[in-house]
């Protein structure tokens, strides 16, 4: 299973979860033009399941992007651009997606960025993300529940 990690643009779309069409067929394995749904389980850090989310999604052939508002950043302040708060996306079932957003002030967010940074796939003008295998971060490492 693969393992999405990606810092958060903001603070004008805070909360929204933006990838590049491109991103979308490897990751949630969608077809471009179809019509795909995901179901994002939402775990705080502590490790507890908050909320089930399930986003309806239609891509749109004019946009490069894809997104979804990420559940429960609205209440949260941005913490600014020089550290920027990191989703992870987990696979399970087709279309189930574990995640925890990692911010700045929490305990894994150091060793989460120095992993982002260590597997970076993106060109440095862009949002810092990767996907890895689940196998590539030892259980535990950061401290993170899925």
């Amino acid at each position: 299973m693969n393992v999405l990690i990606s810092e958060v643009a903001g603070p004008a779309r805070w909360g929204q979860f933006n990838l590049k069409l491109a991103w979308v067929p490897t990751f949630f394995g969608a077809s471009l033009g179809a019509v795909h749904s995901i179901h994002l389980a939402q775990i705080d850090a502590n490790g507890n399941f908050l909320a089930n989310h399930h986003m309806p999604e239609i891509y749109k052939p004019n946009s490069s992007n894809w997104a979804f508002e990420i559940p429960g950043a609205s209440a949260l302040t941005f913490p600014g651009k020089h550290k920027r708060p990191i989703l992870i996306l987990s696979q399970t079932a087709a279309g189930y997606y574990p995640f925890e957003l990692v911010m700045p002030s929490e305990t894994p967010y150091n060793a989460v960025a120095a992993f982002l940074a260590a597997n970076r796939q993106t060109p440095l003008r862009e949002m810092a993300r990767c996907i890895v295998d689940r196998s590539m971060i030892p259980a535990n490492r950061f401290g993170l529940h899925f």
